[in-house]
């Protein structure tokens, strides 16, 4: 085909399809002024039910408020309503009418007097609708309670049971419990046209579901209730609007026919006559609400004028669309043939170009032996290459590429962190994501890698769309990292200790050293000049710095066996008993120089699972620092109760000097180390408790201090019974 028959070709379809787009186009205009109306009126139906709505929140407010203090003051009443200013749009007046019986009346009225007004009374109306003395009946519903007053005066007072139409409408409330509205009534305030509602909600004390109505109405305290306006609610609620040519009505459709109009908003742009039949309207929108027990409607119905405000030219302006795209693709056409040939030329070349970089990029990466991740953040997708699957012992088509499986393969104690610094360059808080992290291997084990990366793509509001980073394989360096940290934990432990022992020679074993070389060459030098009671003192004091200095060398072989794991774990079934014996006949000679007196008790008869030198060790220390911290004449009770079938309980108490406050939060930490003289003069290690913590816990217990200054102290700590074999199988 020539370029001239082309050409001709082009500009047919171009004015056919003017033709038709015009068409489609004024039937999709029609569509969109249906659209713009619907969501107007959707708009304004939804503000109107909104005001509606919040006119029963401030009544039940007030039920809930009497239903608590039904004797609030009048001065509180108006408080309480202040607070709802903003909610009371549309309500001409807001009640408490209490019920009162007619043995109370002539105190009430006195009351309402003192409070409210002294021209306050009961009234009702007669049949000239004048305002009288209520008549004398059972029981009275006197509005007392009115707020705003102004404008309302001649309500206070008025009998809302003695109008048979109100009195129903009020009973309806009570024997159904809920929040009532009446049908439509002429407003005093307002001109013969508006209309008001009054709403009617119970106040009844202890109210059940299953009471009876004879329950509900003697339980009945009173009613909360008002006038609603109709106009207010539906002006006020389109204040906000922009008039733009839609009639609304709001009909009770639980009324009859004639009594059913509650309100006709007219827009400034309206059509209609107040005479509207809603039924014949073609196009309109409504909604029903409940309220107050009433079926209410709220139709909207657009005028010609909204039509006329709508109206856009659409169908024209795609009509010079097309006639347009018609004169630019024959334009185009031309241009096209010679534009074709360069463009494919230019893409020849940069694909060449693309294609040889992305090679240089896969060589690098495979020669630093990286693993690259691609994270379609807006859809979910992880690209991972093969060499990060080759890293967990996968192959590349085994990993499915979506995040949330990779966020499956970090370990539990990183995968918070992880997911909270990625989360943080995400939202553009860091300029880069990096973490160590472990995950999951195909085998079940785990390797730590280091993850790089970066936000490459945002949107127009900076959310990211698109991540790209690197994936490095870090497990060797981790293990590495790992044992130098536990060699310079065990170095610096290992110095503390060896703290500890120059400490303890060049402190605690050279004072009784000390003291047995000075009395011993006293007696070498003086014994000729000394009589029997000086030798025997001094007798005493070798014996004394040489138990001492037994002690201190005890203690540190104990603990050295203990640092060198040179004290095997040997746990077997035995009972305590002998074994308090025993320690307390090893300590015998210590208690007797002291005159202390060793009791011991264990409450039942039973077996426990443990190491019995361990133990034993751990009784003798505590026996040992009891006899050591107790003057003369004290007491010490070794005592074992059973907690339970699993658990028993050792105690270790003394009479003692006690041990300060300050030192009882902090002695069973491992840096907690000080010797301190007995009543006596004894000395110690200091390494006693760490010993006796560290043997407990082997044996599946813990210990604890009970002390008061002065009074005494007490050790705890718990082993288990034969019955606690699953816990050694489980070590």
């Amino acid at each position: 085909m020539s370029k001239q028959n082309k050409l001709i070709l082009i500009i047919t379809i171009g004015l056919i399809s003017t033709i038709i787009s015009f068409i489609i186009s004024s039937n999709i205009e029609q569509k969109r002024v249906q659209i713009v109306f619907e969501k107007s009126a959707t708009e304004r139906i939804s503000l109107i039910s909104l005001s509606v709505e919040m006119t029963e929140l401030v009544t039940e407010s007030m039920r809930n408020l009497f239903l608590v203090s039904p004797d609030i003051s009048y001065s509180d009443f108006q408080k309480f309503l202040n607070s709802y200013n903003k909610k009371m749009v549309g309500i001409q007046s807001l009640e408490w009418v209490p019920k009162i019986k007619n043995a109370d009346k002539e105190n009430f009225i006195l009351q309402a007097r003192k409070t409210l007004s002294r021209d306050y009374n009961i009234y009702q109306l007669d049949s000239l609708q004048n305002l009288v003395t209520a008549s004398e009946r059972e029981e009275y519903f006197p509005i007392y309670y009115l707020e705003p007053i102004k404008g309302n005066e001649e309500s206070l007072g008025f009998d809302l049971a003695s109008n048979k139409e109100r009195n129903s409408a009020l009973m309806s409330s009570v024997l159904k419990n809920k929040f009532v509205a009446s049908e439509r009534i002429v407003l005093v305030q307002g001109d013969e046209n508006e209309f008001g509602i009054r709403l009617f909600e119970p106040v009844i004390k202890n109210i059940l579901e299953s009471d009876s109505e004879n329950k509900r109405i003697e339980n009945l305290i009173g009613i909360v209730g008002g006038v609603f306006n109709p106009k207010n609610i539906v002006e006020n609620s389109l204040s906000v609007l922009q008039s733009i040519g839609i009639d609304i009505f709001l009909l009770d459709e639980s009324a009859p026919k004639e009594n059913q109009l509650l309100y006709y908003h007219k827009s400034k742009l309206s059509n209609y006559s107040d005479k509207v039949n809603l039924d014949e309207a073609e196009i309109k929108l409504q909604k029903k609400i409940n309220f107050g027990g009433r079926i209410w409607s709220i139709t909207c119905i657009p005028t010609q004028n909204f039509f006329d405000e709508n109206q856009a030219y659409i169908p024209h302006l795609i009509s010079f669309i097309f006639f347009f795209l018609t004169v630019f693709f024959s334009f185009y056409y031309y241009r096209h043939s010679q534009e074709k040939e360069r463009i494919k030329k230019i893409v020849d070349k940069r694909t060449k170009e693309l294609n040889e970089s992305k090679q240089r990029l896969n060589l690098a990466i495979d020669g630093a032996e990286l693993g690259l991740w691609d994270w379609n953040i807006k859809t979910g997708e992880l690209y991972n290459n093969e060499r990060f699957a080759t890293m967990l012992e996968f192959k590349e088509n085994d990993m499915e590429p979506v995040f949330d499986n990779w966020k499956k393969l970090i370990h539990p104690e990183d995968q918070e962190d992880v997911l909270e610094n990625l989360n943080q360059h995400v939202e553009g808080y860091t300029p880069i994501f990096s973490a160590e992290l472990r995950l999951g291997t195909k085998s079940g084990n785990w390797k730590w890698i280091q993850t790089l990366g970066k936000v490459v793509e945002r949107d127009e509001n900076g959310k990211a769309e698109r991540a790209i980073g690197i994936n490095i394989d870090i497990t060797e360096r981790k293990y590495i990292q790992q044992k130098l940290l536990k060699y310079s934990q065990k170095l610096e432990k290992q110095n503390i200790e060896k703290s500890k022992i120059f400490s303890i020679i060049s402190h605690d074993l050279k004072s009784p050293l000390v003291a047995i070389n000075g009395f011993s060459e006293l007696l070498v030098t003086d014994i000729n000049t000394l009589d029997l009671s000086e030798i025997k003192k001094y007798c005493i004091y070798i014996y004394q710095s040489s138990t001492s200095l037994n002690s201190i060398l005890e203690g540190l072989a104990e603990w050295g066996r203990m640092q060198l794991g040179q004290i095997s774990f040997s746990p077997k079934s035995y009972q305590l008993n002998k074994q308090f014996e025993k320690v307390i006949n090893q300590e015998k000679i210590n208690a007797l120089n002291k005159e202390i007196d060793i009791q011991h008790n264990i409450d039942g008869n039973f077996k426990i699972f443990a190491d019995e030198i361990m133990i034993e060790t751990c009784l003798r220390n505590l026996l040992s620092n009891a006899i050591k911290f107790t003057p003369k004449n004290g007491k010490i009770y070794l005592k074992a109760e059973q907690n339970n079938d699993k658990i028993v309980t050792v105690s270790v108490s003394d009479t003692g000097v006690g041990i300060p406050q300050a030192n009882l939060k902090i002695m069973f930490k491992d840096s907690y180390q000080i010797s301190t003289i007995g009543t006596s003069g004894e000395k110690g290690t200091g390494l006693g408790l760490g010993i006796c913590k560290e043997f407990v816990e082997r044996n599946g217990g813990k210990i604890w201090v009970e002390s008061e200054e002065n009074i005494g102290t007490t050790f705890y700590f718990t082993l288990r019974t034969e019955n606690s074999l699953d816990y050694f199988n489980n070590l």
